[in-house]
């Protein structure tokens, strides 16, 4: 996964660097576009997120979102069984952050590559306090949680497929690297808002 997100911001920087940003259909109008996120990611964790995006004034994009990751507690017992109406403690992840970056534009008039990163806040919720159980109906563990407020980091390049003004599609890569948690995986998600302009 590493190698994967070394290789693709290595292309995204060349070719930004090469100048084939095309702005005829994208961004050369004063108004900023404005448009909206939904996606969902799995890789290392399940994750959701919503978020607004600006385009701003051609190239420069400012994202907010807000998000959840989660995963089954990698400290639960080996031999956890959930049982009939329990279910796999889960280390779940509640946060909001704000990223910056660049977008690079194509030749073709629906795609374009966004780069961005930034900071998230949030909290952790981690089950703790394993106890042998018995019981048919539920786990043979019980646990309580325990929450704590998290920082992380934000890194999520995607391609945006802006097959109309107002609608389109996203896929990437979402990671979100916290002091508890590594949060990375492969995401796709839906676009709607102030997409691109009509074509020139």
């Amino acid at each position: 996964m590493r190698s994967f997100l070394i290789i693709i911001t290595g292309i995204l920087i060349s070719y930004n660097v090469s100048g084939q940003r095309r702005n005829v259909e994208w961004g050369t109008s004063e108004n900023p576009f404005m448009y909206g996120e939904m996606a969902i990611s799995y890789g290392t964790h399940l994750s959701g997120k919503v978020g607004i995006n600006t385009i701003y004034p051609n190239d420069n994009i400012l994202s907010v979102i807000a998000f959840f990751d989660t995963r089954r507690d990698p400290n639960a017992p080996s031999d956890f069984k959930q049982g009939l109406i329990a279910t796999n403690p889960q280390q779940t992840l509640y946060m909001t952050g704000v990223c910056l970056g660049k977008v690079l534009y194509t030749d073709h008039q629906a795609i374009r590559y966004t780069v961005k990163g930034g900071a998230s806040l949030g909290m952790i919720r981690t089950p703790e306090n394993y106890e042998g159980n018995s019981g048919l109906f539920n786990s043979n563990y019980t646990y309580s949680h325990k929450t704590q407020v998290t920082a992380g980091l934000l890194i999520n390049p995607t391609v945006e497929f802006a097959i109309a003004r107002r609608f389109g599609f996203s896929f990437g890569m979402f990671s979100n690297v916290t002091f508890n948690s590594l949060v990375v995986g492969m995401e796709g998600g839906i676009l709607f808002g102030r997409l691109r302009n009509r074509k020139a």
